[in-house]
């Protein structure tokens, strides 16, 4: 073979050698292609499951280990936590575990709060041996709690005292979001605690936490303060009072929250102008906050380009969150006789700024 043949059949190798390397390659960067443009599977972040709210359950209740005793009473005492239903409890008692008596049925209502629960027992037999335990039932089942014991006095007399009244009144300082609670207390002669509830039914729901309303014979005023309400909502309440001698309830009322339900910018109206004399005038609008609370001004200039900042402003007032609309005004001094004047209303609250259409009035002359 000639030295010529030689190099043509390497160079038809070298030819071939790339050719077989370039669909190689072809091959590999197509595959690492698919590779790349299809996305491996992802699982999807975990979520956090809501906080579940309080749920309706049978009432939790514990009886007290002893008694307050006479030779025919005895006070005996527990806890009872309503579960958010509307809860009764009473006390069973006999002169064997078996029981067989009970009290009156009284109501500690259906908040998720404990409560303490008092029990009166009369009739006993003197220096004798009583079981007893307290059982609260509301609308998703009864509770029995723990039987215990106490044994009566030979001579001692009954204590002279009585359950407490308790009388419900209206509501006052009702804002969006917060009330004060009223009612009136006699303790008649025992000490004796009080507390509100309220909700937005007359299964009412929540409690107010339990304030001494003393021991004394006459009826005094009392009150507790709530926050965190729903706008413009209605709620309703009652007053709550319970020595040892008894629990009792009043009437339930109820009252409105302010609105509106959610904030907005304040709506402002301006009026005409009143007591206009050569250097004065006053100046009448109205404002609405909305549910937020809200700041106002009277501006006014000589300025008819009503399209601007007008010169001229009026201290600033505050009307708090709560308010309807509320009628306002601000008297001007000072004046240029013989001019007019144009002004307008401006309010502004967390929720933005707004302000009135313009109106005028001219001074009298000197």
């Amino acid at each position: 073979m000639t030295r010529n043949g030689i190099i043509t059949i390497l160079i038809v190798l070298v030819i071939l050698l790339g050719i077989g390397y370039f669909i190689s390659t072809r091959t590999e960067t197509n595959n690492l292609d698919v590779t790349v443009v299809t996305p491996p599977a992802t699982t999807p972040p975990a979520t956090t499951p809501p906080t579940p709210t309080q749920q309706r359950a049978a009432p939790v209740v514990s009886t007290d280990n002893g008694a307050t005793v006479s030779n025919s009473t005895a006070v005996v005492t527990g806890d009872v936590n309503p579960k958010g239903s509307q809860t009764s409890y009473w006390y069973e008692y006999g002169k064997t575990t078996n029981l067989g008596s009970k009290t009156s049925a009284q109501i500690v209502g259906s908040s998720h709060n404990v409560i303490p629960a008092t029990g009166y027992i009369t009739g006993l037999t003197p220096s004798t041996k009583y079981y007893f335990r307290l059982v609260a039932k509301n609308a998703v089942g009864t509770t029995n709690g723990n039987t215990e014991n106490f044994t009566t006095h030979a001579t001692n007399p009954p204590p002279a005292a009585n359950a407490p009244t308790a009388s419900t009144v209206a509501a006052t300082n009702v804002d969006r979001e917060s009330a004060t609670l009223r009612g009136s207390v006699n303790p008649r002669s025992d000490a004796t605690s009080y507390w509100f509830e309220y909700g937005t039914t007359n299964d009412l729901g929540t409690a107010t936490s339990l304030k001494s309303a003393g021991s004394g014979a006459s009826a005094q005023d009392v009150s507790a303060s709530v926050s965190n309400l729903t706008p413009n909502t209605k709620y309703f309440f009652r007053i709550n009072a319970q020595n040892d001698f008894g629990t009792v309830n009043g009437s339930i009322l109820s009252f409105t929250t302010a609105g509106p339900a959610a904030m907005s910018e304040p709506t402002v109206a301006i009026e005409a102008a009143t007591a206009v004399t050569a250097r004065s005038a006053t100046l009448h609008g109205s404002v609405t906050p909305n549910g937020a609370d809200t700041t106002y001004w009277f501006e006014y200039s000589t300025d008819s380009l009503v399209g601007n900042v007008l010169g001229t402003a009026t201290p600033e007032k505050t009307i708090s969150a709560g308010a309807g609309a509320s009628d306002v005004s601000a008297a001007l001094t000072g004046l240029s006789p013989s001019t007019k004047y144009n002004y307008r209303l401006a309010a502004r609250n967390s929720q933005g700024t707004v302000r009135s259409e313009v109106m005028s009035f001219k001074t009298n002359g000197n």
